[in-house]
């Protein structure tokens, strides 16, 4: 399987702190109470994905790399996505379809985004749908409970098939220490093996920390799935200052 090693970055400026780990709330769990809303938005496409189009072969290109952006709900439903250069990318991923402890996912707001979709997929960009959790205690019952974690896959492996995505992103954060070594990295591996073995072709991937405080075991977890993405604007505190552009 060939492994591929991602950094997201974002357009700000950042800093770099060498000081010990701290408990704290994640970048992604931030934004979603900052800018993310509760209240559920109807789509304005079929709910069944019908008029989905499949991935096309992408059109000539000057990128080398994978570039892997990420599309929140609270963007989509701003109009955001009007503004996408699809050129620039080679996949999308919507964010967030939200995992709970018993294995359900609860689509973003306005899903079906059959025009973000469709859109992507003329220009060859990969649709990625991206499963969240960001309750340790929640993530540790996806990670050992056997009926939990069938449901979950079902899940993702349904969502993927019905809308015609093109692979599962998982960010899960905020894990205990103890969960995030082989435990996390068995569970992904579980998963990359049950999507290529029923959805032949789609990807898994991994959001992972820019900084391994502790547990974490990074080689092993990107040998689990087809591409590792670190979260490198998970920067703050005192210390050196980067602008990554």
């Amino acid at each position: 399987m060939k492994k591929t090693l991602l950094t997201s970055l974002s357009l700000l400026v950042f800093t770099l702190s060498f000081s010990q780990e701290i408990d704290r709330k994640s970048t992604h769990q931030q934004h979603s109470e900052e800018f993310g809303y509760t209240k559920i938005l109807k789509s304005s496409y079929n709910p069944n994905g019908v008029d989905i189009i499949p991935l096309q072969t992408k059109k000539s290109t000057n990128l080398s790399k994978i570039i892997f952006g990420f599309l929140p709900y609270w963007e989509y439903s701003s109009g955001a996505h009007d503004n996408l250069q699809y050129d620039l990318l080679t996949h999308i991923a919507a964010f967030d379809f939200k995992a709970s402890a018993s294995g359900t996912i609860t689509n973003p707001s306005g899903w079906p985004w059959t025009n973000v979709i469709n859109a992507a997929h003329t220009e060859g960009v990969k649709v990625i749908m991206a499963v969240t959790n960001f309750n340790s205690s929640q993530i540790h019952t996806l990670l050992t409970n056997s009926t939990s974690k069938t449901a979950l896959f079902t899940a993702i492996k349904n969502t993927i098939t019905t809308y015609q995505l093109d692979g599962v992103n998982i960010d899960f954060e905020g894990l205990d220490s103890a969960d995030r070594g082989s435990l996390i990295n068995t569970f992904m591996a579980d998963l990359t093996d049950y999507i290529h073995t029923n959805l032949p072709g789609k990807e898994v991937s991994f959001d992972a920390p820019a900084v391994n405080w502790s547990g974490w075991e990074l080689n092993d977890l990107a040998e689990a799935v087809d591409q590792l993405i670190v979260m490198a604007y998970d920067y703050n505190g005192s210390g050196v200052h980067i602008l990554l552009r």
